[in-house]
């Protein structure tokens, strides 16, 4: 399939957890390592067309990760 036929623009939220990951560019501590996941989907997702928005990595804190889930949640729709 060359084509999809959608009724608006798709929109990707790319949130990353993890407290070994660090930024690409970032100096690296033992056993930490570069995110990926969101920097190489974003260009994947831009190229077909998406809105895309990438929010901060999330370390490992139950607690933070909660929170930090409900924002891209509450603005799934506003951009």
């Amino acid at each position: 399939m060359t084509q999809v036929w959608v009724g608006s623009q798709p929109r990707l939220g790319l949130l990353a957890t993890g407290s070994e990951l660090k930024e690409p560019g970032e100096l690296l501590a033992p056993g930490q390592v570069y995110e990926s996941s969101r920097t190489g989907l974003a260009p994947l997702a831009d190229r077909v067309g998406a809105i895309v928005r990438m929010y901060p990595l999330v370390t490992d804190a139950p607690d933070t990760t909660r929170r930090r889930w409900r924002a891209p949640w509450k603005n799934a729709t506003s951009f």
